[in-house]
């Protein structure tokens, strides 16, 4: 919803004639009056307002020391993270998600330009469909987050994925095999990628940061995860400009194996994770276990 306000907001700019000059002035001064706003009405705790915290998720990697706002030292944060099968998966899938969307965010506009001969303001058209129906599937996966069990919940964001293959498979067969010249076509199968995607895509780094981590470590585990995918979504550009020299199906090919490879890789992820938990719920993790002093 942020990002289809965002573009709307500037694009109806864009479309009264502004310039770079104007939009830049306009974009800081909305960021001044948005941050006022944040300093004047965003607490850093609950407690601040006189609400109590929740208490962390009991299936976080740190047990009942994961209720703790602060760990004790670096060791406690990074090394449940480190150890983990299951983020180094959750890493490969939200890589492949986060590239998907880059790619998305930077070259829908040009690619309805190029394959639909159709105006800015259409072409834009297809980027705030992306987001809007991107809302709505960010909205149904914070449903069925809350509705069913965490494995049932990543199984489904696992279908997800696998329908964003699917889409983006039509998307390079109608680009190999077909010359589809109406827009409303391709912004349609666009709407879709963005509601197979944005889903699945938002829970890794809020959701599943704040199970993962508890108190202690969800911040920590939220920035390892967007700050490492943020690195392979940098292939966006290489991959734009290998569509627009040699054609746009080897670009939607290679996000479709993306994506399906994403499917896979979230199917391993939420099979390893609830191995994990269970294990942990059968003896204390190693990490938090006293050494023994009674060994002769």
């Amino acid at each position: 919803v942020g990002d289809s306000f965002a573009i709307t907001y500037f694009g109806s700019l864009a479309a009264l004639g502004l310039g770079w000059k104007e939009l830049f002035f306009i974009a800081g001064l909305t960021l001044f009056v948005f941050t006022l706003i944040v300093l004047l009405i965003l607490r850093g705790s609950p407690i601040a307002i006189g609400i109590s915290e929740m208490e962390a998720h009991p299936d976080n990697r740190l047990g009942a020391s994961g209720n703790e706002s602060r760990p004790n030292s670096w060791k406690e944060v990074f090394i449940p993270i480190f150890t983990s099968k299951a983020f180094w998966l959750l890493l490969v899938h939200y890589s492949g998600l986060y590239l998907t969307r880059q790619v998305f965010f930077d070259w829908t506009v040009q690619y309805l330009l190029e394959k639909s001969n159709s105006s800015n303001i259409i072409a834009v058209c297809g980027l705030i469909m992306f987001n809007i129906c991107g809302g709505v599937s960010v909205l149904i996966a914070g449903f069925l987050t809350d509705k069913f069990p965490v494995f049932r919940t990543n199984m489904i964001m696992s279908c997800f994925c696998l329908i964003l293959s699917f889409c983006l498979a039509v998307l390079c067969i109608i680009n190999s095999a077909f010359e589809v010249q109406n827009v409303w076509y391709n912004i349609c199968i666009i709407g879709m990628c963005g509601f197979a995607l944005t889903g699945p895509f938002s829970l890794p780094a809020g959701v599943t940061s704040i199970k993962f981590g508890g108190k202690k470590s969800c911040a920590t585990m939220s920035g390892l995860l967007d700050g490492l995918a943020s690195l392979v979504s940098m292939l966006s550009g290489p991959l734009g400009t290998l569509a627009t020299s040699k054609g746009w199906q080897y670009l939607w090919g290679i996000l479709c194996v993306t994506a399906f490879c994403s499917f896979i890789f979230d199917i391993l992820y939420a099979i390893v994770d609830r191995k994990e938990i269970r294990a942990q719920q059968e003896g204390v993790p190693r990490f938090l276990e006293e050494p023994d002093t009674n060994i002769q």
